[in-house]
C-alpha cells in the first residue's frame, strides 16, 4: 500500500457509498412509513412495505460482502428494520423475532420498539382496553428488563446507555398512566 493506492481505494469506496446511500436512506424512510401504518392499523400496507425493506436489505448485505468497508452504512437501516419487526410482534402479541442482523442493531432496535409500543399501549387505553394495555405493558417491561443490565462500550453499541435510560423513563411514565387509568376506571 502506498498513498496513491490508498487514495484510489478510498475514492472507489466513496463512489460505491454514494451509490448505496439512496437505498440505505430509503430503508430508513420506508421503516418509518411502515411504523406509521402499523399505528393507524393499515397492517396490509405495512406488510407490503416490510417485504420491500427486506429485499433492499438483502441487496445491500450482498454488496457489503463484496465491500466490507461499507458495512457501517447498514447500521441505521438494520436498527430501523428491527424496530419495525419488533413493533409488529408487540402489536400482534407474538414472540419477539429472531433476526439476522448485527447484535448492536438488534438491541438498539428493540429498545426503540419499546418506545413505539408505548404509543400502541396509549391507543389501547384511549379505546378503554385496559387489559390489553396492561398485557402489552408487561411484555414491554419484560423486554426492557431483559436488556437492562447490558453495558457495552460505545464502540460496540453506540447510544445503548442513553436508549436504556430513555426507555426506563418511558416505561415509568407509562406505568403511572396505567395506574391512573385503572383508578379512574374503578370510580
Amino acid at each position: 500500500m502506498n498513498i496513491k493506492k490508498a487514495e484510489k481505494e478510498l475514492l472507489t469506496l466513496q463512489a460505491e457509498r454514494e451509490k448505496w446511500m439512496p437505498t440505505s436512506r430509503g430503508i430508513v424512510i420506508e421503516c418509518a412509513k411502515a411504523i406509521r401504518e402499523m399505528h393507524v392499523h393499515d397492517e396490509a400496507a405495512a406488510k407490503k412495505r416490510l417485504e420491500r425493506i427486506r429485499k433492499d436489505l438483502h441487496r445491500l448485505e450482498a454488496e457489503a460482502k463484496k465491500r466490507p468497508g461499507l458495512r457501517s452504512l447498514l447500521a441505521t437501516p438494520y436498527q430501523e428494520y428491527v424496530e419495525l419487526e419488533m413493533l409488529i410482534a408487540f402489536k400482534k402479541n407474538k414472540d419477539l423475532p429472531e433476526l439476522c442482523v448485527p447484535a448492536d442493531a438488534y438491541i438498539l432496535g428493540a429498545l426503540d420498539a419499546i418506545g413505539e409500543a408505548k404509543r400502541v399501549c396509549m391507543d389501547l387505553l384511549k379505546e378503554d382496553d385496559y387489559a390489553a394495555a396492561e398485557k402489552l405493558f408487561k411484555r414491554m417491561e419484560d423486554t426492557y428488563y431483559s436488556m437492562e443490565g447490558l453495558a457495552f462500550p460505545k464502540s460496540l453499541a453506540p447510544g445503548l446507555k442513553a436508549k436504556q435510560d430513555a426507555m426506563k423513563r418511558s416505561l415509568e411514565s407509562l406505568h403511572q398512566t396505567l395506574v391512573e387509568a385503572r383508578i379512574r376506571q374503578r370510580r
